[in-house]
């Protein structure tokens, strides 16, 4: 059941990653006209001393933090101006995470910031929250 349940979330989170990766060519692309870049800045939610849910042996912030690796390092290779929240297993208070989020490439309507969860209890499966700052349109 416990592998079952890890690929599942493994297969959700690729499936995920690589559309988001794909959107992140076309912002590239579509940028190079504009001479503007959209940045995308990866949090990988909860670490530390915030695991998150838990299922069995399963932390949902070893999930997330593997998913945001995944992300981050996928958009590196496409050219996608990428920024990781986190890479390590720490602990972040709210505003640690914050200035994460935004010192890297400001807090623009070019950024998209992008905060991976997965949902026990009251939610199911995985969570992806990216901000839409003032527009219904991910692309």
């Amino acid at each position: 059941m416990k592998k079952k349940i890890e690929l599942i979330m493994a297969v959700i989170l690729l499936v995920s990653a690589g559309f988001l990766a794909k959107r992140g060519a076309i912002y590239v692309q579509q940028s190079k006209v504009a001479k503007t870049q959209t940045c995308i800045v990866i949090d990988a939610g909860h670490g530390g001393d915030d695991p998150g849910a838990i299922s069995g042996s399963l932390k949902e912030k070893d999930l997330t933090l593997r998913a945001a690796q995944y992300m981050y390092k996928r958009l590196q290779e496409l050219g996608v101006p990428t920024s990781i929240v986190r890479d390590t297993d720490e602990t972040l208070t709210r505003n640690e995470r914050i200035k994460r989020m935004t010192d890297p490439f400001g807090n623009g309507t070019d950024v998209i910031i992008i905060s991976n969860h997965i949902n026990a209890g009251g939610g199911e499966g995985a969570e992806v929250i990216y901000a839409l700052r003032n527009s219904d349109k991910l692309a």
